[in-house]
């Protein structure tokens, strides 16, 4: 320590730092960026394995063959779920007749959905489209109390919401027959919970309120009569035919959480038991022979960042995710349907369900073993937190090392009656050479923390007004609440765009006679950038990834580390690069690249209006979630990018004192 605290010692790195930090930045971002899309190659990451070795996947001898039941129970859902010409509610009189004539204890539970950002219409419409009713069953261990139980849920859809998210009668149909199974056998430890889900994550959500005992402000239902023990795992089944192309494994949860890497193994490893084609993302494995070649590289990686770009979101990828919430393992069986003869059946497809459950139930305990932080190139190789993150660590060091170097030239030299004249001919020499311990030196506190504290409740007022965005003065302009959502939110936005270009030069803008401080608040600025990237990267790295990479260099680069340049076209010039990474902007930007990768041939005007319209949706998306399933997207944004690029954006246009102009 006492190398450190030498003022020799900290003058020679003061030197060191602002004579290397402008190359070492660019390599270190380089290294990073590449470094991480290079894990997804073969040779440099590791072939999935089972930490829970009592799970014995391979050891349970899966008997399931009730193909005819399956094909009865989804001929008469596809019955019931065509009347009301497709808008048909879900068959609860008749799911009871079926779980009932099994054995099982059956109950249901009703909901209702009530938030700030409902459309106002016909009140009885309203209740109708926003309410529904959740069908239960539970399958008593024989041989234990109900100390633990499994899940196994599947969401209702009509023939309407069918034509968006699939059918999924066969879905329903096999879970009955997998009920009807279970029952017979005497092995179970845990008890098995069926669930029939109606409205998707909503009445999914209010299933999982209920069975914590946790009420939501926003989701009301009826009491919950029927309960087990704790839940170890869930999986969630979409199955729309009788004859499966693939299955595609999705473990996306809320706020990019994920099941234990075991749970996402011990199904993939099942469906290659069952010759069961698997796959994650929708994209198969590559062969072995070109695993180690560029195609295989470019292969994983792509697989690899569609993982995270799902993980960013913050949102599902089915129902599955909001078991996350309550530390449970969860996942989504998505059986896409084929036509082809001798594609897999819905045999084979329950024998995997019939295979994971009896393997869950083998467990003595939770799944704590495997990872919980992984990002995945494809269905049998991952990447563990122990190899992304040093990538992650690279790029950091890049604003922390910008932001030193701006520290040690924020330094300013009180003048006195005698040296007043010579303090303008060697301050930028001793700002230069780092010499930081020069008596009587300061730094300009007092004009940035206003500044600091100014744009974080700029934040704080943007994360508590969608609920004024969306009052009673809405009808005036036939506005909807997600149109008054997006309106209100671009309009505050360009309200603090042009804050500091229209307010008074007292208030954003250095005095004549006061030092700069503009390095200050940008290093300041830096560093709780810098925090913040680490702190969400610990619970959603994929999220943070993504804001660094496009965020990073353009952060460096606003107002370089030299004399503030007067010219308007580099202020401008800085201003547009900064308006390209705002949260708006960002949010397009990316919706528009992951639409035209998904549909290449996409006309490109095409994509720019879809990339408008999913903006709008997740503007409103954003702040419906956050109410409803706790989304913490909106939050972060709020609270944490808007002040952050807000701080930037004054950098630009705080003015430096007369000395350094």
């Amino acid at each position: 320590m006492g190398l450190l605290t030498d003022t020799r010692t900290q003058a020679f790195m003061s030197r060191v730092i602002l004579a290397v930090h402008k190359p070492l930045e660019v390599v270190l971002y380089v290294a990073g960026v590449l470094a991480l899309l290079a894990l997804a190659f073969t040779p440099l990451n590791e072939k999935t394995y089972f930490s829970e070795n009592a799970l014995l996947p391979g050891l349970v001898d899966r008997k399931y063959q009730s193909e005819q039941d399956v094909q009865n129970y989804a001929k008469e859902l596809t019955r019931l779920a065509a009347v009301d010409g497709g808008h048909a509610k879900m068959p609860v009189e008749w799911l009871r007749e079926q779980f009932t004539e099994l054995g099982l204890d059956v109950f249901e539970q009703n909901f209702t959905v009530n938030h700030p950002f409902m459309e106002m219409g016909d009140r009885n419409a309203l209740v109708d489209s926003n309410s529904g009713t959740n069908v239960y069953a539970i399958l008593r261990a024989p041989r234990i109390a109900s100390t633990e139980a499994m899940v196994i849920t599947v969401p209702f859809r009509n023939k309407e919401s069918s034509k968006a998210l699939g059918r999924n009668n066969f879905g329903i149909g096999l879970v009955l027959s997998l009920a009807k199974f279970f029952n017979k056998q005497m092995y179970w430890s845990k008890d098995i919970i069926f669930v029939v889900v109606d409205k998707e994550e909503v009445g999914m959500q209010a299933w999982l309120d209920d069975y914590h005992d946790r009420h939501s402000e926003y989701i009301q239902s009826s009491l919950m009569l029927g309960r087990s023990g704790g839940i170890i795992a869930a999986i969630n089944l979409e199955l729309g035919s009788e004859l499966t192309d693939h299955i595609d494994v999705k473990i996306e949860g809320i706020n990019g959480q994920l099941p234990n890497l075991d749970l996402f193994n011990l199904a993939v490893r099942l469906c290659r038991v069952e010759r069961v084609p698997v796959t994650f993302q929708n994209r198969y494995n590559v062969p072995d022979r070109v695993v180690v070649k560029l195609e295989g590289l470019q292969h994983a990686a792509t697989t690899m960042l569609l993982n995270m770009a799902k993980q960013a979101s913050g949102n599902p990828s089915g129902i599955h995710g909001l078991f996350m919430r309550y530390h449970i393992e969860a996942l989504t069986l998505q059986a896409h349907p084929s036509k082809r003869q001798g594609s897999s059946d819905t045999v084979a497809v329950g024998r995997v369900m019939e295979g994971i459950v009896r393997s869950v139930n083998n467990l003595l305990e939770r799944f704590h073993q495997s990872f919980f932080f992984y990002i995945l190139p494809g269905c049998e190789r991952y990447v563990s937190i122990g190899m992304y993150m040093i990538p992650f660590g690279l790029l950091l060091v890049v604003p922390t090392l910008h932001a030193m170097a701006l520290w040690l030239l924020a330094v300013s030299f009180p003048a006195t009656s005698d040296d007043a004249g010579d303090q303008d001919k060697d301050k930028d020499t001793k700002s230069t050479s780092g010499d930081v311990s020069t008596k009587g030196a300061w730094r300009p506190f007092g004009q940035v923390m206003p500044l600091l504290i100014g744009a974080h409740v700029v934040g704080a007022v943007l994360f508590v007004s969608p609920e004024y965005f969306v009052g009673d003065h809405i009808k005036t302009f036939g506005l909807t609440p997600k149109d008054a959502i997006t309106v209100g939110f671009l309009a505050f936005f360009f309200g603090i765009t042009t804050l500091p270009i229209l307010g008074r030069r007292n208030n954003f803008r250095g005095s004549d006679n006061a030092p700069s401080d503009w390095q200050l608040l940008k290093s300041l600025t830096l560093i709780w950038y810098t925090i913040a990237l680490l702190g969400v990267s610990m619970f959603n790295f994929s999220l943070a990834f993504f804001i660094a990479v496009p965020t990073i260099p353009v952060a460096v680069l606003v107002r370089p580390l030299v004399r503030p340049s007067s010219r308007r076209i580099l202020t401008a010039f800085q201003g547009i690069l900064l308006l390209i990474i705002s949260p708006p902007a960002l949010l397009f930007s990316f919706l528009c690249l992951h639409h035209r990768f998904l549909n290449p041939r996409t006309a490109p005007f095409d994509i720019l209006a879809y990339g408008w319209q999913k903006t709008v949706d997740s503007f409103f998306d954003g702040v419906v979630n956050a109410y409803l399933f706790g989304n913490k997207m909106f939050a972060l944004v709020a609270l944490i990018w808007i002040p952050v690029w807000f701080l930037l954006w004054l950098v630009i246009f705080r003015k430096s004192s007369a000395n350094q102009a």
